[in-house]
């Protein structure tokens, strides 16, 4: 990997006066791997040569972004209303997850969403090699599973379901407030949305049974989830400690939604060494299948693949 290097004069004002800067003595911007990035991600080296990484966020790109945009419409997640709750984010998965989680040496939030500096976070920077989906060991798959299998022992209540990372916080004190259901922000967007009309007008009787889906399902549990989990954002250190470097997208979803993007992630040898080692009943994943699969289309989890392709995923889950 080609980094730029840069003077440390390039980096946010509001990270320029943090009491800590002076012990950054140069800055190396990584180059971005997508044209709608929403992050600046720079590789830092202090005065003693230790390594530390900033993520930029630039709010003018999240509000462009499709996959925030639509995680604000459907999940009330924004990604610019989460920064100020980024320590308790780390607090949470370092206390409840099985991976390792960088330490956050400080972060930043703009007060107002329409300013024109940039949130950061400083972590610390961890030397390893970030997981490729085609090369997942035994070991990878069992922390996957004894992650899962923590972050579905903490149960929400039904109104925190897609809220934020900030309702992590508050649901565990009992304290989110009700929202629009999710349900009912999904009905709205595919029959008033653009594309979400589109979609029901090119692939009827999946819109059908979706729209039979927002009817009558009803989600087994809410869990912490993070909506767009690859395996390219862990990285295992030299010791073998696998690290989850990005959180942004957690949010409180419905348990089969978890499943769901498992089902899609992993290849079949990844599922069954993921459920041996998550050792609880799976719920039923058929009744909510098209529902989700269609959440993560209209997201471009995975880039912009079509709904054909989606829809012939297999299925590993009754």
């Amino acid at each position: 990997m080609t980094f730029r290097p840069a003077t440390v004069g390039c980096l946010p004002e509001s990270f320029r006066h943090h009491p800590d800067f002076w012990r950054v003595r140069s800055a190396r911007l990584r180059p971005s791997f997508f044209q709608d990035s929403t992050h600046q991600i720079w590789y830092l080296t202090g005065e003693q040569q230790e390594q530390s990484v900033l993520k930029v966020c630039d709010y003018s790109q999240v509000a462009q972004n499709r996959f925030w945009m639509r995680m604000q419409q459907w999940f009330a997640a924004d990604l610019r209303e989460s920064y100020p709750w980024q320590a308790q984010l780390f607090d949470f998965f370092a206390e409840h997850s099985t991976f390792a989680i960088p330490c956050l040496l400080a972060s930043f939030a703009p007060s107002e969403l329409s300013s024109q500096d940039f949130a950061w976070l400083w972590v610390e920077a961890i030397e390893g090699q970030d997981l490729c989906a085609d090369a997942i060991l035994p070991r990878h798959c069992h922390i996957l599973g004894q992650h899962l299998q923590r972050m579905h022992a903490l149960s929400f209540k039904p109104d925190a379901f897609g809220e934020p990372i900030q309702a992590l916080a508050k649901a565990l004190a009992g304290q989110v407030a009700p929202n629009m259901t999710f349900t009912q922000k999904m009905a709205d967007f595919l029959e008033k949305d653009t594309s979400g009309r589109s979609f029901a007008s090119t692939y009827p009787q999946d819109f059908q049974e979706i729209k039979q889906a927002l009817l009558q399902w009803q989600p087994q549990q809410w869990v912490p989830m993070l909506m767009d989990f690859r395996w390219d954002q862990c990285r295992e250190d030299s010791a073998g400690q696998l690290y989850l470097l990005d959180l942004e997208a957690a949010i409180v979803a419905p348990i089969e939604f978890d499943w769901l993007l498992m089902e899609v992630l992993l290849t079949p040898s990844q599922w069954q060494q993921v459920v041996s080692a998550y050792a609880q009943p799976l719920p039923s994943l058929r009744a909510s299948r098209t529902l989700a699969r269609a959440v993560f289309y209209h997201l471009e989890l995975l880039g912009p693949k079509s709904w054909d392709w989606w829809r012939a995923l297999a299925h590993y889950a009754p």
